[in-house]
């Protein structure tokens, strides 16, 4: 059964502008810099004297003028070409989006997800093709880099719901199914949710540990601040207070006793 996008595609006035393979913008401008590069050489009397081959090198160029003109998109288009490649390139891009592999199954790699995606890239390469072209024909002169890269459509699912603990590269936060449920109806910005927090943690019945904080097996004495007025400098550990006398002795002259 031919979809939609077929139809469109095999259009007498589309399907000869679909059948070749456009060179992007800075392909067209590197050839184009080159070619010009090699006429100078070959029309300047000095320099022509130092090419081995000039002959040969001027087929070349003639052979590169003539690649660069035949795939480079054409200007011209008709106004009923123009309207079929813009419906061509919004149906393409519904047709290719359906069921792509997201943004998390490309990054976490589950199980399953490498035959989805050589299912999904079979099924949707001439669509896909199709809407590259389109792509360019309706946008000749534009140097955007990523004119025709489809993965800007590419979907994606919230990251802290969706990390494929099972995958070649699980993720390292997950919520509870529970969390997951509710996690739309909740108010971060609400300062009464931030209190809610706080009172679970003071509580014991949440714990975070943040990365960077001390662990609990290595040296946790209070910390020992800097008496002196305008120093910021803080100590912990069990030599705290040993490293503040040193400190406060060395940096500003001053010796006495800090309480261990």
């Amino acid at each position: 059964m031919a979809h939609e996008w077929e139809a469109l595609a095999n259009d007498p006035e589309v399907k000869p502008l679909l059948a070749v393979n456009y060179m992007r913008h800075a392909q067209r401008a590197s050839e184009s810099s080159e070619i010009e590069a090699m006429d100078r050489k070959l029309t300047d009397p000095v320099e022509r004297r130092f090419l081995q081959n000039p002959g040969k090198m001027k087929q070349q160029n003639d052979r590169r003028k003539a690649n660069l003109q035949a795939q480079s998109p054409p200007t011209d288009l008709r106004p009923s070409q123009r309207e079929k490649l813009a419906k061509l390139e919004v149906v393409t891009r519904a047709f290719v989006a359906e069921n792509m592999p997201t943004a998390e199954q490309m990054r976490h790699n589950p199980p399953g997800a490498v035959d989805h995606h050589i299912a999904w890239d079979r099924y949707t390469k001439r669509a896909l093709l199709a809407w590259k072209a389109a792509r360019i024909l309706l946008n000749p002169t534009s140097d955007a880099r990523d004119l025709a890269n489809f993965e800007r459509y590419r979907p994606s699912n919230a990251a802290t719901r969706n990390l494929f603990t099972d995958g070649q590269i699980p993720g390292q936060f997950a919520l509870s199914p529970q969390a997951k449920a509710n996690y739309e109806a909740i108010d971060w910005s609400d300062p009464t949710v931030a209190e809610k927090i706080q009172a679970l943690i003071d509580q014991g019945l949440v714990k975070v540990r943040t990365r960077g904080a001390a662990h609990p097996k290595r040296g946790t004495a209070g910390a020992v601040a800097c008496p002196v007025e305008g120093c910021d400098a803080v100590y912990r550990g069990n030599f705290a207070p040993s490293n503040l006398a040193r400190h406060t002795a060395k940096a500003h002259r001053v010796r006495e006793e800090v309480p261990a």
